[in-house]
């Protein structure tokens, strides 16, 4: 018992000397204390940042990933009894920083400083010089540690003279994978930032970097907003309006679709130019120190070929329908031919098996075989049998010779309508030799000369001859597909895919010869020396000097007349010419779109394949319908 009473006494001894020694403590302060014990801010809706609270400094440590708020209403709580000024939700001025002063009940005062600490790293810019288009959207990429809040991020542009100018940003995207910013602008304007060269600064909340000098270049592009007239020939002066051109004629370089164009006078926002010889229908573009603008609209280069176009027959639809005009219905055709005895014209349909005759008026009618039933037997009329025929041709005395395509035989048509074999077994290949015996590869097209031989090409690439007496030789090009579009002589020479053949009143063989999707122009004499008369390589529609025109993918039918040479340019929409070493345009706009007519220039002819010269005029298949162009 004696022992629980000596510890309880210890204990209380002990409590004495803590007791004594807390109260000396408290006298030797303010009575009560003057310090800060919390001081709080509000984040957003639900987060409250505190601060903490070292020696005479109260410290926010502020995340650099949202913006600084101008004023904020801390919620303060100080010493027992002590006030705080400003006061506990008194708005401050929170960027510049803040003092309290705390005061205690005794009058002692203590004064507590606010700093901000904001957790953002500085941004780094792009290491290459810049360059941007006047007026435009800017992509900027390259930015690392840019805050991804338009609101939050800025870009200024300084000129020589040191004046800066925002320049509003509509987007800002971070690469996970490359670890940078890219930034889009909204459209900049023209008189805040002329052309030239500036210092950019990025500002990106509490942190800032400026380039170094000439960091971005603001450069014009030409704007083409017009131009007249909308239409003109060859010589006429155009003026074209727009903007950030040069004053100096010969800085501007003009394009009417891809010919050249001089310009004869010259502001930054008009030039005068004169419509080239070759001018083809087609954008106009205005090129400046490498910079280029293209006009919305077409102009249409008017030519000086072809004088009238019209529909000859066909309503447009693709269908078998006999009839007179635009009451019949023209299927897209494999070929076409005009017999000079009586007039008619013949034509086949691709997927039809008949031959159909079109009078000197426009009659549509059926002259061999039946549309839908495919075959091979000879006969008269709707008893012949065909398979897929396509191109026609006919001789001096109004027979017809047509390509049996999957019969794989040339098949012959008297005026009367009867239908016999010409040449070929039937057997799919590449025999020459006596024709009963003779081998074709699904032969397309055919021509004749004045001595009655014919020529036919097929998926075999060579020039095949049929001589009257029935004898079948190769006369160019041989059965080995070609590497390459080789002129020479007989079997030297080497051609790629032949669309379309004619024969020239001068007696040599005229062909397409398509390559790597370019279409060339090649002519072949009759001891079979090729030559390539026309096209440079890439697709085009570029008229001039025959080295160096251009033409579409596809260039189907020819026509010879005289010494010209018209092609159906299918891919470019128009009727090519050629004579004395040049190309020009006979008819059609280039434009595609829908068929419509108006003068010739003018004209959307749609995908042109075949061409015949028929009674003083040129007869066109394009747009399910044959037209009818005069010269």
């Amino acid at each position: 018992m004696d022992r629980y009473i000596k510890y309880g006494l210890f204990a209380g001894i002990i409590c004495m000397i803590i007791m004594a020694g807390c109260k000396k403590e408290y006298t030797n302060q303010p009575t009560p204390y003057n310090s800060i014990r919390a001081f709080t801010i509000d984040y957003n809706a639900t987060t409250k940042l505190n601060a903490i609270i070292t020696g005479d400094s109260i410290l926010v440590y502020w995340p650099g990933y949202k913006a600084l708020p101008v004023s904020v209403t801390p919620e303060i709580i100080v010493s027992d009894n002590a006030t705080v000024t400003p006061a506990s939700g008194q708005a401050i001025d929170f960027k510049e920083g803040a003092s309290y002063t705390v005061t205690a009940q005794d009058g002692s005062v203590a004064v507590y400083k606010l700093h901000i600490n904001v957790l953002q790293s500085d941004p780094s810019l792009p290491e290459e010089r810049l360059q941007v288009e006047l007026g435009g959207t800017w992509e900027i990429s390259g930015f690392s540690n840019l805050i991804p809040d338009t609101g939050l991020t800025k870009l200024y542009l300084i000129g020589k003279s040191g004046n800066e100018v925002n320049v509003p940003l509509n987007t800002i995207a971070y690469d996970n994978t490359t670890f940078l910013t890219t930034i889009t602008t909204s459209p900049v304007s023209d008189a805040a930032v002329p052309t030239g060269y500036y210092k950019y600064k990025i500002v990106t909340n509490t942190r800032s970097l400026t380039s170094a000098d000439s960091a971005i270049r603001v450069y014009a592009r030409p704007v083409v907003s017009g131009f007249s007239p909308v239409k003109a020939g060859a010589g006429s002066t155009v003026t074209i309006m727009g903007k950030y051109f040069s004053a100096t004629p010969g800085e501007n370089i003009v394009l009417i679709n891809e010919t050249p164009a001089a310009v004869t006078a010259a502001t930054a926002t008009e030039l005068k130019v004169t419509v080239p010889e070759t001018a083809v229908t087609g954008k106009i573009s205005v090129e400046v120190a490498d910079y280029k603008g293209i006009s919305d609209n077409n102009f249409i280069a008017l030519t000086a070929g072809a004088s009238a176009i019209e529909v000859f027959v066909g309503n447009g639809t693709n269908a078998i329908v006999d009839g007179t005009g635009t009451n019949a219905a023209i299927r897209s055709v494999n070929g076409m031919a005009y017999d000079k005895v009586t007039g008619n014209i013949y034509i086949t349909g691709n997927g039809s098996h008949i031959i159909r005759k079109i009078t000197p008026g426009g009659t549509v009618s059926a002259f061999a075989g039946v549309h839908a039933e495919l075959g091979y037997s000879d006969g008269a009329g709707a008893d012949a049998r065909f398979y897929s025929p396509g191109g026609l041709v006919t001789d001096a005395a109004g027979n017809l010779y047509v390509a049996d395509q999957w019969n794989n035989r040339i098949r012959k048509i008297t005026p009367g309508g009867v239908v016999t074999t010409y040449a070929g077994s039937g057997g799919g290949g590449y025999q020459d030799g006596p024709a009963a015996t003779a081998q074709f590869a699904l032969p397309n097209q055919i021509t004749i000369d004045a001595a009655g031989n014919l020529y036919v090409t097929g998926t075999t690439p060579c020039i095949r001859k049929i001589t009257p007496d029935g004898q079948v030789s190769t006369i160019a090009g041989s059965a080995t597909a070609a590497l390459d579009i080789l002129d020479g002589t007989g079997a030297a020479a080497r051609f790629s895919n032949i669309l379309s053949l004619t024969t020239g009143t001068d007696g040599n063989l005229y062909i397409t010869d398509r390559y790597n999707s370019v279409s060339y122009i090649r002519k072949i004499t009759p001891g079979g020396v090729v030559t390539t008369l026309s096209g440079a390589a890439g697709t085009g529609y570029v008229n001039g000097d025959i080295a160096t025109a251009k033409f579409s993918t596809y260039t189907f039918g020819l026509a010879a007349d005289g010494g010209s040479l018209y092609i159906a340019d299918s891919f470019n929409n128009t009727i090519r010419k050629i004579q004395d070493g040049k190309v020009t345009t006979f008819a059609g706009s280039g434009l595609d779109g829908i068929f419509s007519l108006g003068t010739p220039s003018e004209a959307v002819i749609t995908d042109p394949r075949w061409i015949i010269k028929a009674n003083g005029a040129f007869y066109v298949w394009a747009a399910n319908r044959i037209l009818k162009i005069t010269p």
